[in-house]
C-alpha cells in the first residue's frame, strides 16, 4: 500500500511537471522549505550532476550508498517496480558496468523540498557481459531531508534510436 501511494504521488508530481514546456523550470515556493526555489534548483542540479559522475567513475554501488534514500523506488525499463535492495541485487546479478553517460537534463520542477527532474541519457554500458548503448528518458524525484538531497524515486523509459 505504501508503494502504491508513493507511485501515485510520483505520477501526480510528474503530471504537474509535464504541464510546463521543455527546458522550463517550474518553481513553487513552499512555507516548509528553508531554500528559495532558485537555490533549491541550483543544489539539485549540482547533486544530479555529481550523481551521474559517481555512477560512471565509481560505479553503481557508490551511487546507491551516497545518493539513494532508504525508501527508494525504481520503475525500470522492464516495467518492474523494485526497491533499493532489489536494484542493488539486479545490478550485481547483471554485472552492470557504465562507461559513459551523456545527460540531457530538460526540466527541473521544485515543490518546496521536492524536486522532479526529467531528461534523456545516452549510456554506454555492459549488461550481463554484453556491451551496448542505450537511449533512455528518465524522471527522478529528489527530496531534501535534513539538509541534503536524496533520490527517492526514478523511472526509466527506453527511447527509439
Amino acid at each position: 500500500m505504501k508503494k502504491m501511494m508513493m507511485l501515485l504521488a510520483i505520477q501526480i508530481i510528474a503530471c504537474f511537471a509535464a504541464c510546463t514546456s521543455p527546458d522550463q523550470t517550474n518553481a513553487v515556493p513552499s512555507a516548509t522549505s528553508s531554500l528559495s526555489p532558485e537555490r533549491a534548483e541550483r543544489e539539485v542540479r549540482q547533486i544530479h550532476e555529481a550523481y551521474y559522475k559517481t555512477l560512471v567513475k565509481e560505479g553503481p554501488d557508490a551511487a546507491l550508498g551516497r545518493y539513494y534514500s532508504s525508501d527508494y523506488t525504481y520503475l525500470g525499463v522492464d516495467g518492474k517496480i523494485i526497491d533499493k535492495a532489489g536494484l542493488k541485487a539486479r545490478m550485481k546479478r547483471n554485472k552492470l558496468g557504465l562507461f559513459t553517460m551523456e545527460d540531457d537534463l530538460r526540466r527541473v520542477s521544485i515543490y518546496g523540498d521536492v524536486a522532479v527532474l526529467s531528461g534523456h541519457t545516452k549510456t554506454s554500458l555492459t549488461d550481463r557481459g554484453q556491451e551496448k548503448v542505450t537511449l533512455d528518458g528518465y524522471t527522478e524525484v529528489w527530496v531534501r531531508r535534513e539538509g541534503s538531497w536524496q533520490l527517492v524515486a526514478e523511472q526509466i523509459t527506453p527511447q527509439p534510436s
